[in-house]
């Protein structure tokens, strides 16, 4: 009459892997969570920045009589 069963330690040690484990993937989940949202606050103000370029060099353009905006490719980046 043997009961097959998990002893008191066993299900310790099981616990405490289980709060390590969990403490290394939530701290990692976490950093990439911040990783986004650094990104996205980069790409959004990159945006930001090249739609107030063109505004700009659309308000030159209108505003001073042979102001041109010539690009040496397809790049936005590339103004001459």
């Amino acid at each position: 009459m043997t009961k097959r069963a998990f002893s008191l330690i066993e299900i310790i040690f099981v616990l405490i892997l289980i709060g390590i484990v969990a403490s290394i993937g939530s701290e990692i989940v976490f950093k990439s969570y911040e990783n986004k949202l650094i990104s996205h606050a980069l790409n959004t103000a990159a945006d930001k920045t090249r739609l107030a370029l063109e505004i700009i060099a659309k308000r030159f353009s209108y505003r001073i009589p042979g102001t041109e905006v010539a690009r040496k490719s397809s790049d936005f980046n590339d103004v001459v």
